[in-house]
């Protein structure tokens, strides 16, 4: 008796019951509520504005005028929502309460709140699963009837299989199959025994991408009393029946009642094809309407296969899936499964049994992997850029000015007690250009520099830079090497000679190109100049001389200062030979020496034909023949301050050899030509 009587006290409380004033549409319309998330719908409150409307049914609203801050006349919302499409959501939206629901309206105005429909009410009420919308409540007030659902942001399942920018891989098609059975099983289960109503609009997508079935049950209230095939032609929801099933499709016999849950076997079916195929029940028939295929689908000849909708090559290669799906849709209700076996079939097609959310957990897991296996592409690429990146600006500033550069710390000049600097410029640079493009010249250059460069890597020598035809190198900054700055530039400057002796002009196959080198050794101040193009400079008076060095020099030759000389005593083994006394500009008269080679090195040295060289410097020449006997009575001698060789008509001791005879011999002894 007490159990009667709270049963009885439950069904008259009427717990699901909404007024009509508790359902805001209009505020749900204007603020956008149906094609927003849920996420932005949990931001904002309901509007209390004044609003001027007269509703004459639950989610149709006329003569809308909404009145805005500065009293004009705004857009009517009703016109914002019959632009929207009926299949893109899941019915109208509303405010109730303070939370947005989904509002379905009931078409049937004649019934009556028996105890059979307050008991199937109160059984929506306590449906409790994670498959299964909630049913909010239900407005029964005349012309206004309608049930509330809990509202799910992502849409309806048929809008995630149409939306192409939703990727469904496997794993989300058996997670959306498996949420729909589950929901199936449960309501199976329940009180309410069938759903009635299963199509993929009634299956919806929350935020957290879990399907749910919602619209059904109260069956006394959904029927209107007449088959749906009964009503006016043009009445008939033909789009609406085509996941119905054929037993209810055709007239009903009182002596074989329909199997509802096997027609909801059948809805399962058709949406299953949906999401595996991401296409509707049957589109492989564009060329007919809906109610032909349904015609198609009523009428069943005994002997031939029932109208079905085709399944797609790639899904028949899943035999087990296709397999299920035909049994789900067989003509006789009695050959489909019951939910509880199609759910076991799906758990045994795809054993993972993963929700959607933990499909998605699954991909991002997968994405996470891969993401790290591009960062660390990426990184090793961005590594490389880098290096190349360093690489050329080493090769434009030294290192240890380079970074402190990318530091942003001020570079302050340094100053080197001792280095050597060298200098070269191509002989008759002026008269090439004159006899040939711009373009060849770039090439020439070019072809030139770049043979150079690849020698003086061998060294330890820095490239300062290149003005024209002038290539200027130095060693002992901005590294300090002690001493050795001068055999560096030595070494050097003879494999740089040696190489243009096999180096042709590019545009001109049978002309040689020829330099001049000038070296000379002393204190120097190096520093950055320049912000926009930051160059690496040096300063000092050994930089002009060591310029004059190679201005005053002979082509095909190494002219050395004497303070260079006397910088490369401390290594022996050079071949130097003494120049004597040659005017330099800003510095007077000053001793100078040519480099002619080194014991050990092997390579081919150029030289100048003896007419070339004799009517170039025929002065100095006469003045060394003046000076030839003292140079015989001095062979002894540890130094010799001035040895140049005798023209052909001279007549002297064979000790003096000639420069150009020794020099393409190479095995003249140091004390006969020099003091090293």
């Amino acid at each position: 008796m007490l159990r009667r009587y709270r049963r009885q006290m439950t069904l008259q409380s009427m717990l699901w019951q909404v007024r009509s004033d508790e359902i805001d549409c209009l505020t749900a319309m204007i603020t956008g509520s149906i094609r927003n998330s849920f996420r932005n719908l949990s931001k904002r409150k309901p509007s209390s504005k004044t609003i001027k409307r007269r509703r004459n049914n639950v989610g149709e609203i006329d003569n809308v005028q909404a009145v805005t801050g500065n009293g004009k006349r705004g857009s009517s919302p009703e016109l914002h929502i019959k632009s929207l499409d009926a299949d893109s959501i899941f019915g109208s939206v509303a405010f109730v309460r303070g939370n947005l629901t989904s509002v379905k309206q009931i078409q049937n105005s004649t019934f009556s709140l028996t105890k059979c429909v307050l008991q199937q009410l109160n059984q929506l009420m306590e449906m409790k699963h994670q498959n299964v919308c909630a049913f909010v409540g239900a407005c029964l007030e005349p012309d206004r009837a309608c049930l509330l659902w809990e509202y799910c942001a992502k849409g309806s399942l048929h809008d995630v299989i149409w939306n192409q920018n939703i990727k469904l891989d496997q794993m989300f098609m058996f997670a959306l199959s498996h949420d729909v059975a589950k929901g199936l099983e449960y309501i199976h289960k329940s009180a309410i025994h069938f759903h009635g109503n299963l199509r993929s609009t009634n299956c919806v997508v929350d935020s957290r991408w879990t399907c749910k079935l919602t619209d059904f049950g109260v069956p006394a209230i959904r029927d209107t009393g007449k088959h749906a095939l009964q009503q006016n032609n043009e009445e008939i929801p033909w789009k609406k029946l085509l996941w119905m099933a054929p037993e209810c499709l055709r007239e009903e016999r009182k002596d074989r009642p329909v199997d509802r849950q096997k027609v909801d076997i059948y809805a399962l079916a058709i949406i299953l094809k949906e999401v595996f195929t991401r296409s509707g029940p049957f589109t492989e028939f564009p060329f007919l309407v809906e109610h032909e295929i349904i015609e198609k689908v009523r009428v069943h000849v005994r002997g031939e296969k029932p109208f079905r909708p085709m399944l797609s090559l790639q899904l028949r290669q899943h035999t087990e899936l296709t397999s299920l799906i035909e049994d789900c849709w067989h003509e006789e209700p009695p050959g489909r499964p019951s939910a509880t076996r199609v759910l076991k079939q799906l758990q045994k097609i795809n054993p993972q049994n993963l929700s959607m959310i933990d499909n998605m957990i699954v991909m991002l897991e997968k994405y996470a992997n891969h993401l790290e296996e591009l960062v660390a592409e990426r990184t090793s690429e961005l590594d490389a850029e880098k290096a190349k990146t360093e690489a050329l600006l080493y090769r434009m500033l030294p290192q240890t000015v380079a970074e402190e550069l990318k530091q942003r710390r001020p570079i302050k000049a340094e100053h080197f007690d001792e280095s050597t600097l060298y200098f070269s410029d191509i002989v008759g640079f002026t008269t090439i250009c004159a006899s040939s493009t711009p373009i060849e010249v770039v090439n020439l250059l070019n072809s030139l520099y770049t043979l150079f460069d690849d020698i003086i890597t061998r060294y330890d020598v820095y490239k300062v830079e290149t003005i024209g035809d002038a290539y200027m190198i130095a060693s002992g900054l901005p590294k300090r090497n002690g001493q050795k700055h001068i055999q560096e530039v030595a070494d050097c400057a003879l494999d740089l000679l040696a190489s243009v002796s096999t180096f042709c002009i590019p545009h001109q196959p049978d002309r040689k190109v020829r330099i001049r080198i000038g070296i000379h050794t002393g204190p120097v101040v190096a520093g950055v100049v320049g912000l926009a193009m930051p160059r690496y400079c040096l300063f000092g008076d050994t930089v002009n001389t060591a310029s004059r060095m190679e201005s005053t020099g002979l082509p095909l030759r190494i002219h050395l200062s004497a303070e260079s000389r006397n910088a490369l005593e401390q290594y022996p083994g050079y071949h130097l030979i003494c120049r004597g006394e040659v005017p330099v500009k800003g510095k007077g008269n000053m001793r100078t020496y040519f480099l002619c080679g080194k014991d050990g090195f092997d390579k081919e040295l150029p030289f100048m034909d003896e007419g070339e060289y004799d009517s170039i410097h025929m002065r100095e020449m006469r003045e060394s023949v003046n000076s030839m006997a003292s140079i015989v009575s001095s062979t002894s001698s540890t130094s010799c301050p001035s040895v140049m060789p005798t023209p052909k008509t001279s007549n002297v001791s064979t000790t003096t050899v000639d420069i150009d005879d020794r020099y393409k011999s190479k095995k003249t002894s140091i004390l006969e030509v020099t003091c090293l």
